[in-house]
């Protein structure tokens, strides 16, 4: 590939390998998904030869995504376990990356028509030592809010929606606290309170608006 003959022309494998998982990244977040199926299949080929674990993880990390945007549960899942065995072979320096990947494989469940196991998988990561940072701890409450509103348990799904809310908005999480105002708000219409929900959804725009990603899976890079 290109960025392989680049890498191996220059010598310098890591500027390459840090460009394209970035390139992948951003292909992802504009939803290009031809795109940024390629450039990461180009990493993991870089990593294979000249990349770090973590490099090759993260390359797992955004085929699985490019699955989930295209409905592919399975094939999502399969990439999931490839960024798992990496990471349980490396060590515990990546622990908060176990921790990342049970959240994406409950967010394959959540959109893939599996909300209870979406839920069982992610209630535990809710006090997770590895998961504290606020962009983390606001990836687990909007899981469970949108497997909880898939089910139509509007009472829990409102619990995680205002625990999320809760954290507080961060300049990594503006993206993401649009979706949960926006899903916040559906949750308000379904309890029938229209005007809470009429200002959630006033919020989520603004919020958008403002926002640099617009992929909400994206967000659920390892590291």
């Amino acid at each position: 590939s290109h960025l392989q003959r680049e890498a191996s022309e220059t010598g310098n494998a890591q500027y390459h390998m840090m460009g394209a998982l970035n390139l992948g990244y951003m292909f992802a977040y504009l939803g290009n998904a031809d795109n940024a199926e390629r450039v990461f299949e180009d990493a993991l080929r870089i990593c294979r030869l000249y990349g770090s674990t973590r490099d090759e993880i993260n390359a797992w990390v955004g085929l699985a995504q490019v699955n989930l945007d295209r409905h592919r549960h399975a094939a999502a899942v399969e990439t999931i376990e490839r960024a798992r065995a990496l990471i349980e072979e490396h060590g515990s320096a990546e622990r908060r990356g176990i921790d990342l990947l049970t959240l994406h494989e409950a967010w394959v469940d959540a959109t893939g028509g599996a909300p209870e196991r979406a839920i069982r998988m992610a209630t535990p990561l809710i006090d997770s030592p590895r998961l504290q940072l606020p962009q983390d701890a606001l990836r687990v409450r909007y899981l469970l809010a949108h497997a909880c509103a898939a089910l139509e348990d509007w009472d829990a799904a409102l619990e995680h929606a205002n625990a999320g809310i809760g954290v507080g908005q961060q300049p990594l999480t503006e993206s993401l606290m649009s979706h949960l105002m926006e899903l916040r708000s559906t949750i308000h219409r379904a309890k029938g309170d229209a005007d809470a929900a009429w200002r959630d959804a006033h919020d989520a725009v603004r919020m958008a608006r403002r926002s640099t990603f617009a992929n909400v899976g994206a967000a659920l890079r390892v590291s």
